[in-house]
C-alpha cells in the first residue's frame, strides 16, 4: 500500500513539474511575441547593420551531371545573429536561458543561393532564441546548384554563392561563422568522386549601380573522378 502511495505521489509531482514547466514556457513565448513583427529586420536604428553569421556543412553531394550542368547536395545551414526584440530577464521566468521556437515565428535572414538551379529545399525546423537575443538556426537542406561539370577525368569546380538577396552590406554584413571552407565533418564520401580542394571566400562588391556594398559567400569544391583514385591503389 505504501509503494503504491510513494507511486502516486511521484507521478503527482512529475505532472506538476512538467506542467509548471510548460506554463514557464509558455508564458515567455507569448511575452517575446507580444507586439513582435517577423517581417521586420531587427535593426535598433535607421544606419545599423545586422550581424549575421553563416557555415556551410556538406552532408553528401547526390549528382554531380555533366548532362544537366549540375550540382545536388545534402547540406545543413547555420545562421547565427542578434535580434534585440527576443530579449529577457532569466530572472523573471526561474532562470531560463534559452529557448527554441518555431522558426517561422521569427525574423529569419533572407540568405540565398545565387547560382542555385531550383530554390532551397529545407527542411521546417526550431530556432534556438537565447536570453540576450541571439538567435541560432541550423536548418537542413538540399540544394541544386549550376556547375560546369566538365567530362572524363578532368577535376571539376563548383562554386557554392551564398547571400542576401535584398539587403546591401550595410544593412546585413554576412560573414563566415568558423573556418573559411565548407565543414566536411560528417560528409558522407561518395563513391564516384573525391573531394580534392575545398576553400570560400568573402566577396564585397561595388556595382556602377549603387553606393553600396554587397556581400556574398562563395565556397568553391572541386571534385575528381574516383576512378583516379582507385587506379593508383593498383
Amino acid at each position: 500500500m505504501n509503494s503504491m502511495k510513494l507511486a502516486c505521489v511521484l507521478v503527482c509531482l512529475t505532472v506538476c513539474v512538467f506542467g509548471a514547466s510548460a506554463q514557464l514556457y509558455d508564458r515567455l513565448f507569448r511575452t517575446l511575441m507580444k507586439g513582435y513583427t517577423r517581417d521586420v529586420m531587427p535593426r535598433t536604428s535607421v544606419n545599423s547593420t545586422i550581424s549575421v553569421k553563416f557555415n556551410l556543412q556538406l552532408i553528401q553531394v547526390h549528382e554531380l551531371s555533366v548532362s544537366f550542368q549540375l550540382l545536388k547536395t545534402e547540406v545543413w545551414l547555420t545562421l547565427s545573429w542578434q535580434d534585440p526584440r527576443l530579449r529577457w530577464d532569466p530572472a523573471e521566468f526561474n532562470n531560463v536561458q534559452k529557448m527554441a521556437v518555431p522558426a517561422g515565428k521569427v525574423w529569419i535572414p533572407d540568405i540565398m543561393l545565387y547560382n542555385g538551379a531550383s530554390g532551397i529545399r529545407a527542411a521546417t525546423v526550431q530556432a534556438l532564441v537565447y536570453s540576450d537575443g541571439s538567435v541560432f538556426l541550423i536548418r537542413p537542406a538540399t540544394i541544386r546548384s549550376r556547375c560546369p561539370v566538365l567530362p572524363g577525368s578532368d577535376p571539376t569546380t563548383c562554386t557554392l554563392k551564398f547571400g542576401s538577396w535584398v539587403h546591401n552590406g550595410n544593412e546585413l554584413d554576412l560573414d563566415f561563422q568558423g573556418e573559411h571552407k565548407a565543414d566536411l565533418t560528417d560528409y558522407v564520401p561518395n563513391y564516384d568522386f573525391d573531394i580534392v580542394n575545398n576553400t570560400a571566400v568573402r566577396n564585397v562588391i561595388l556595382y556602377d549601380c549603387c553606393p553600396e556594398q554587397y556581400i556574398d559567400l562563395s565556397y568553391k569544391l572541386t571534385f575528381r573522378p574516383a576512378a583516379l583514385r582507385r587506379r593508383r591503389r593498383r
